[in-house]
């Protein structure tokens, strides 16, 4: 997996500079009531994690689907942690403390973009 992304210049709040998890010491847990969609590669990569009882885990909740887009003759294959199925709709990924076991063991590049960059969106319009 590439640990490194491409440096963009983006407009944004200023707290969001500073921003990091605090996992068990946040009043909130941003892994639940949602599911995660995976970029393909991370989902390739996840899909073989060298530790079986994390792997057994991401076994429960990484799914993939074919799918086409009306009017379209190209049919996509999109990846998704499927945290909506789960016990109290929260990622099994997490630990006691509300504390990533991927990113505490492999590092914050094993995660998907989405996992990686949360809380922040990013859209572009034209070349910006």
């Amino acid at each position: 997996m590439n640990e490194h992304y491409d440096r963009r210049t983006v407009c944004a709040p200023a707290w969001m500079k500073e921003f990091q998890c605090l996992a068990g010491d946040c009043p909130e847990v941003c892994c639940q009531q949602w599911n995660v969609d995976v970029d393909p590669a991370h989902a390739e990569s996840l899909r073989h994690i060298p530790d079986p009882e994390l792997q057994e885990l991401m076994d429960r909740v990484l799914r993939s689907a074919v799918i086409r887009r009306p009017g379209s003759r190209k049919a996509d294959r999109i990846h998704r942690l499927q945290l909506l199925n789960q016990p109290d709709r929260r990622c099994p990924l997490l630990n006691e403390r509300s504390e990533c076991r991927l990113h505490k063991k492999f590092g914050p590049y094993i995660l998907c973009d989405t996992c990686y960059f949360h809380p922040k969106t990013f859209f572009q319009i034209d070349e910006q």
